[in-house]
């Protein structure tokens, strides 16, 4: 993109010429000490199909979005070093630093380290995003202003005026307004997900408040941080050098500890600080006995991790961040995870029958072609028969690789997801055959099942510890061979 804009030959190039005018608008506007980002476009998207719950997503004018992510790019960069290492999402990706992954790596070595009963206790903010008070982040950005001062490099000026623009750009309450006026306008009895009666005993009314900060702006993630960086400071203070381990991501938050008092300790300080912040924990509930609801609960007091056969009325799995963590340090994926994903693989399973009833020169062997690689790059994303190992960002896979790294029980669940692709090719296979009204049959070999297409391809393979796999395990080794013989070749 860069050598294209200056670049001889694409200069001319109407699209280029675009977008410098762009880039120097963009410049001169961020310059300027009236710089304002446009209020966003709002609109509500259910929490859970069928819950009724409404969550805002906003949607910033392209402008307004690029300056806003240059801006969260420089200052997280910038922040970075004061944060806790507790936190551990929304870090700066240039360094190895804390992420979703080490922080689930965290607590298997954690668990390791220290055999037998372990005490661990969980928190979730309620309506976290849309509950922050404007001038808590005010503080909290001043506050990091002034700890980048003090290791000699100062903010610019540019980066602080965009980011007190983007904070004055939005508020709850006028998101509020919006999806209010859109749920009329459909007819639907509903409104957005908010807890009025907490807030209403931390701030009284309502209406003097600037509250929330919009999810799906690029700064989000930056204020969050900034803002429970009190939280990490408060719990960090608590344990000092006793053995205790404290995670944090976002506004979920796990404490492990082998001493009970120790746990109650930080724990405590962890609810102190998130209510001087002006925020409200969802009420911890009290672990009696083990049941499925216990994964439905967002906070739990100190309860006790270990093997319930060797220690009565213990909890043998905890959850965080999307895995399940047993008492002997093996990973495993929530059931529910698994549901989810069924029902995805279902939905685009409809979706490309849709649109091949609106192709119908399209044959049944293209529309399976890329049906077939819809649902690959949605599970593993564009993996290679040379590399079994590599996951692409954008896929399923990606968001549990720790299974391909660390011991774990779900291939049953993972061979379930390969099962559930297979049914829905099968089932596209069935309502494409023969459209009505087309005069097309299908392509010759379009009735037989599915082709295996091997390990790199699947759930269950994408973590296997090895491809068990011939044919895919040949094919990789000859195309190996072959490429390092070009390469000598090419060498002499």
């Amino acid at each position: 993109m860069l050598a294209a804009l200056n670049d001889n030959n694409t200069a001319t190039m109407p699209w280029v010429i675009e977008l410098k005018k762009f880039i120097t608008n963009l410049r001169r506007a961020v310059r300027k000490e009236s710089f304002r980002i446009r209020p966003p476009h709002v609109f509500a998207t259910e929490k859970k199909p069928g819950s009724g719950k409404y969550r805002a997503i906003s949607l910033f004018k392209l402008r307004d979005r690029v300056a806003m992510a240059l801006c969260a790019k420089y200052l997280t960069a910038l922040f970075d070093a004061g944060l806790f290492e507790s936190a551990c999402a929304f870090r700066n990706n240039g360094s190895a630093g804390p992420c979703r992954d080490s922080a689930v790596e965290d607590i298997i070595r954690f668990r390791k380290e220290n055999a037998g009963e372990l005490f661990v206790a969980e928190a979730d903010i309620r309506g976290f995003y849309d509950t922050i008070d404007h001038s808590i982040v005010k503080k909290a950005f001043s506050s990091a202003l002034g700890k980048a001062r003090k290791h000699g490099t100062p903010a610019s000026s540019t980066a602080t005026r965009i980011f007190n623009a983007s904070l004055r750009s939005y508020t709850f309450r006028g998101a509020q307004v919006q999806c209010s006026r859109r749920f009329k306008d459909m007819g639907v009895a509903a409104k957005l997900s908010f807890p009025r009666e907490a807030m209403k005993a931390v701030h009284g009314n309502l209406h003097k408040s600037r509250l929330g900060i919009p999810q799906g702006g690029a700064l989000s993630g930056l204020i969050a941080n900034l803002v429970l960086d009190h939280a990490d400071k408060a719990v960090t203070d608590a344990i000092g050098t006793e053995i205790c381990l404290y995670k944090r991501y976002c506004d979920d938050m796990i404490i492990i500890s082998p001493d009970r008092s120790v746990a109650e300790k930080a724990f405590n300080a962890y609810r102190r600080a998130v209510e001087k912040l002006g925020l409200s924990m969802h009420p911890p509930k009290d672990v009696v006995k083990y049941s499925r609801d216990f994964y439905d609960e967002k906070s739990k007091s100190v309860y006790r991790w270990a093997d319930p056969e060797k220690h009565h009325g213990a909890v043998p799995r905890i959850q965080f961040l999307g895995y399940l963590l047993r008492h002997d340090a093996v990973l495993s994926i929530r059931d529910s995870t698994i549901t989810k994903e069924l029902a995805k693989q279902e939905k685009t399973g409809a979706r490309i029958i849709e649109a091949a009833r609106r192709s119908p020169k399209l044959s049944t062997g293209q529309i399976m072609a890329a049906a077939n690689g819809r649902l690959v790059a949605m599970a593993v994303g564009k993996s290679s028969h040379i590399d079994d190992n590599s996951i692409s960002a954008m896929c399923w896979a990606s968001g549990f690789n720790l299974l391909g790294k660390h011991r774990h029980c779900c291939s049953g669940k993972l061979k379930l997801l390969d099962r559930g692709r297979t049914n829905q090719l099968a089932r596209i296979r069935r309502e494409v055959s023969w459209r009505e009204g087309t005069g097309r049959r299908s392509s010759p070999g379009s009735g037989a099942p599915p082709a295996y297409l091997g390990s790199p391809y699947s759930y269950h393979g994408q973590f296997a510890k090895k491809n068990t796999d011939p044919t895919t395990r040949k094919a990789a080794t000859m195309l190996r061979k072959l490429k390092a013989w070009c390469g000598n070749t090419c060498d002499k």
